[in-house]
C-alpha cells in the first residue's frame, strides 16, 4: 500500500493557538497544588511567550478562533514560527509543546521520586564527514565491493547527515527561543511593573479532585476554568458505570408544554445529561463561581460590565465538565443575582476548548448547546484524536430503552453547518514502543470534518488518548497510582480524594495558590481549608424532589453566596510541611459554616433556559410548608372574626 503523501500546509491544519494553549492547560491541571503553579510559571512566559498572552487577552471572544488576531506580533517578532494553511499564517507550536513535556515530564519525575530523564547529548562531527568505511562493533575497516552495499551505506549515511542537520536546526531554535524568553522576560519587567502575579484556586471534594480557577495579572481581562481530566477509578465511573447509559432528565421541573416546544425545536426527546459527570460539577458550582469573582476582584481589578472574558476547558473527564459549564453559563449571566452587580463584570459569552471528552449531553440538548454556539454565545472546538475511544463513550443510545448521548452539534440539525466549525478530528502524534510518546515529526493533519473508519478512525486505541496536539498525557495519571485507587480504602496505602467526615458527609477542600514573579526572583504561596459541603446543600432547600420519600436528586451548593465565601477565605491557613495535597482533614482542619439557614439559596442552574425567564425554585416541601401556613393564618383570622360576629350579637 501506498503511503498518502502531505502536502506541507496539511501537516497541521486549521489548529487556532487557543487550542494548543488551552491544551497545555489542560495537562497542568492533573498537577496537584505543589506542582501547578510552579510549571505554569515555568511555562506561560518562558516557553509561550507573553505577547501571545497578550493577543488572546486583548481580543475579542468572536475573533478568538481567527490567526489574524496574532498578525501584528508575528510581523514584529521573526523568532516565533509558523506555517500557512489556507493562505493564512498560524503559530507552529511544535518546539513548545516539546518543552511543555520536558517542564511537565520534571515535575512527574520530582513528584514520582525518579530522576529527571537526561536531555539527548549532542552529536560530534568528525572533520565534518561521517566515516563509511568503519565497523564500530569490531573496530575493523571492509572492503567493500558490492554496490548495492554501497548505495545501502550511503542512505544510511544521508540519513545521518539529516539526522545532524535536523539536531543543529533543533539546537539553533532552542537558542533562539531562549533569547526571545529574555526579550519576554524584560517586556514583563516593562509592561507589568517589574514583575507579575499569578493566583488561583483549586477546589476538591470527597467525589472528584480537580477544579481550577486560574488567573494572571499578564492577562487582566481573562480567567480560566479548568477541570481535570480522569485520575482515578472513581472518577471515570462518573461516565463508564452501567447507570450512564440512562441519561439523566433536567426539564422534570419546567413547564411541560414549554419544555415539548423547545424539545421540537431542538430535535430531542428529553433534555438529558450524563449524572454522573454532570453532578461533579452541581456539587461545586456556586462555590466555582464565587471562586470566579474573588479572584477577579482581587487581582485583575474590573472596571466594567462584561470586562473579563471566560475560558474552559478540560481533557477526558475535564472535557466533559467544561462543555456541560459552559452550557450553565448561558444560563447563569440571565439568571438573578448573577446578571447584576458585582458578577456582571464577566462576559455573557464564553469560550469552551473541549479535549477527549466523553458523550454527557442527549440529543436534544446537544442542539440547544449548539444554538448557542451557531448565535455566537458560546464559541466552542471539540478537539478529538483518531482511535482515541474516550469520545465514542457512553453509546449513542440502546433503541427504544435510552436515547442516548451526542456530542455538540453532531446531530443531522448542524451536521453540515456548526459542526464543520467546531470540530478539529487529528492524527495522534505518538508512539507507542519502547514506552508512549510524541512523535514531533508526526503530522496532526487536524481535519474539520469527522474521520471515517475507512481513513483510520476506528476507536479502541486507548494510546490515541495519551497524546493530543503534541502535549503529553502520558504522565499526567501513573498506571499504579490508577490502579490503586480502584482498591477499597483499607488496603489503599495512600487516598486519592478527599476523605468524608465521620457521619459520611461530602468534604470539600479549597487552596489558594499565589505566585509573583519581581525582579528576577518568585515566590509562590499556598493557603488551604476544609469544610461541610453538605451544609451548603440542605436537603430542604433543593429543588428536584421526584417523589414523597426520595431525597432530592441535585447536588448543587445553592446556600453558597459571597459572603459565605468570603468567611472561608478569611478562615484559610497556610500549608506547612511538604504535603500540598491534604486530603485527609482534622476537626481542627475543618471550618465550621455558621447562619446558613438564614441564606436564601441561589438559584439552581440546569442548563435549559426556557422564554419567559427563570424563576427561583424550592422543594414541595417548602412550598407545602408556606401554603399551610397560610391556610392556617386565614383560618385564625377566620375563628377570630366568627367570634367577634358573636360577642356582637350577644
Amino acid at each position: 500500500m501506498f503511503s498518502k503523501k502531505i502536502n506541507e500546509e496539511d501537516k497541521f491544519g486549521d489548529i487556532p493557538f487557543i487550542t494548543f494553549y488551552s491544551t497545555v492547560l489542560s495537562r497542568l491541571a492533573y498537577f496537584t497544588s505543589k506542582s501547578f503553579l510552579p510549571a505554569y510559571m515555568q511555562i506561560f512566559g518562558p516557553i509561550i511567550p507573553t505577547t501571545l498572552m497578550a493577543n488572546i487577552d486583548k481580543s475579542p471572544l468572536s475573533d478568538i478562533f481567527k490567526p489574524s488576531i496574532y498578525s501584528k506580533t508575528l510581523q514584529t517578532d521573526s523568532i516565533i514560527p509558523t506555517y500557512t494553511f489556507n493562505g493564512e499564517k498560524f503559530i507552529n507550536f511544535t518546539s513548545m509543546s516539546e518543552r511543555v513535556n520536558e517542564v511537565t515530564n520534571e515535575f512527574y519525575n520530582a513528584s514520582s521520586g525518579k530522576i529527571p530523564p537526561k536531555s539527548d547529548k549532542p552529536i560530534n562531527l568528525v572533520g565534518g564527514q561521517i566515516p563509511n568505511n568503519v565497523d564500530s562493533s569490531k573496530g575493523k575497516s571492509n572492503n567493500i565491493n558490492d554496490m548495492n552495499d554501497i548505495d545501502k551505506i550511503n542512505e544510511n549515511a544521508n540519513a545521518r547527515n539529516a539526522s545532524i542537520k535536523n539536531t543543529i536546526k533543533n539546537s539553533v531554535n532552542r537558542v533562539k527561543n531562549t533569547v526571545n524568553n529574555s526579550v519576554n522576560a524584560i517586556k514583563d519587567n516593562v509592561i507589568n511593573g517589574n514583575g507579575f502575579k499569578v493566583a488561583y484556586i483549586s477546589i476538591s471534594t470527597s467525589n472528584y479532585g480537580g477544579y481550577y480557577i486560574l488567573v494572571d495579572t499578564r492577562m487582566p481581562n481573562s480567567i480560566f476554568v479548568v477541570f481535570r481530566g480522569t485520575y482515578s477509578a472513581k472518577s471515570a465511573g462518573s461516565y463508564t458505570n452501567p447507570t450512564s447509559v440512562v441519561p439523566y432528565d433536567i426539564a422534570k421541573n419546567l413547564p411541560k408544554q414549554k419544555v415539548a416546544e423547545n424539545l421540537k425545536k431542538d430535535q430531542g426527546k428529553m433534555y438529558g445529561v450524563l449524572k454522573g459527570i454532570n453532578k461533579i460539577l452541581d456539587d461545586v458550582y456556586h462555590t466555582i463561581i464565587e471562586s470566579m469573582l474573588y479572584l477577579a476582584e482581587t487581582h485583575l481589578k474590573p472596571s466594567s460590565k462584561n470586562s473579563i472574558k471566560v475560558f474552559t476547558t478540560g481533557h477526558s473527564l475535564g472535557g466533559g465538565l467544561c462543555t456541560l459549564f459552559a452550557g450553565d453559563w448561558y444560563e447563569t449571566t440571565r439568571t438573578s443575582p448573577y446578571n447584576t452587580k458585582p458578577y456582571d463584570i464577566f462576559s455573557k459569552e464564553i469560550c469552551c476548548i473541549s479535549i477527549a471528552s466523553p458523550r454527557v449531553m442527549t440529543p436534544g440538548l446537544a442542539n440547544n448547546f449548539c444554538q448557542r454556539v451557531a448565535d455566537k454565545q458560546i464559541f466552542y472546538k471539540r478537539i478529538t484524536n483518531r482511535g482515541d475511544p474516550v469520545p465514542a463513550l457512553p453509546p449513542k443510545g440502546f433503541g427504544i430503552a435510552s436515547e442516548g448521548y451526542e456530542h455538540p452539534c453532531s446531530g443531522k440539525k448542524f451536521g453540515k453547518t456548526e459542526r464543520n466549525l467546531i470540530t478539529m478530528d487529528c492524527g495522534s502524534a505518538m508512539e507507542a514502543r519502547p514506552v508512549p510518546k510524541p512523535v514531533y515529526t508526526k503530522p496532526l493533519e487536524c481535519r474539520s470534518s469527522k474521520t471515517s473508519m475507512l481513513s483510520g478512525n476506528i476507536s479502541g486505541n486507548a494510546l490515541a488518548h495519551t497524546v493530543y496536539l503534541y502535549v503529553n498525557f502520558v504522565t499526567a495519571v501513573p498506571v499504579s497510582q490508577f490502579l490503586s485507587s480502584s482498591l477499597p480504602s483499607r488496603v489503599k496505602s495512600k487516598p486519592i480524594e478527599i476523605q468524608r467526615t465521620k457521619d459520611g458527609a461530602t468534604v470539600a477542600r479549597i487552596i489558594l495558590g499565589t505566585g509573583i514573579e519581581k525582579n528576577k526572583s518568585s515566590s509562590i504561596d499556598f493557603k488551604t481549608t476544609f469544610f461541610n459541603l453538605n451544609q451548603l446543600r440542605p436537603k430542604d432547600k433543593q429543588i428536584l424532589v421526584t417523589g414523597k420519600d426520595v431525597p432530592p436528586t441535585t447536588s448543587e451548593d445553592t446556600l453558597m453566596n459571597k459572603r459565605v465565601f468570603s468567611d472561608i477565605i478569611e478562615s484559610l491557613k497556610p500549608i506547612e510541611g511538604t504535603n500540598y495535597n491534604p486530603v485527609t482533614p482534622t476537626d481542627a482542619d475543618m471550618y465550621q459554616l455558621t447562619d446558613m439557614g438564614a441564606i436564601e439559596p441561589s438559584p439552581v442552574i440546569s442548563g435549559i433556559v426556557l422564554s419567559g425567564g427563570m424563576k427561583r425554585r424550592h422543594t414541595r416541601k417548602i412550598k407545602k410548608s408556606k401554603q399551610t401556613r397560610k391556610v392556617n393564618k386565614n383560618k385564625r383570622r377566620g375563628k377570630k372574626s366568627m367570634k367577634e360576629r358573636k360577642s356582637r350579637k350577644n
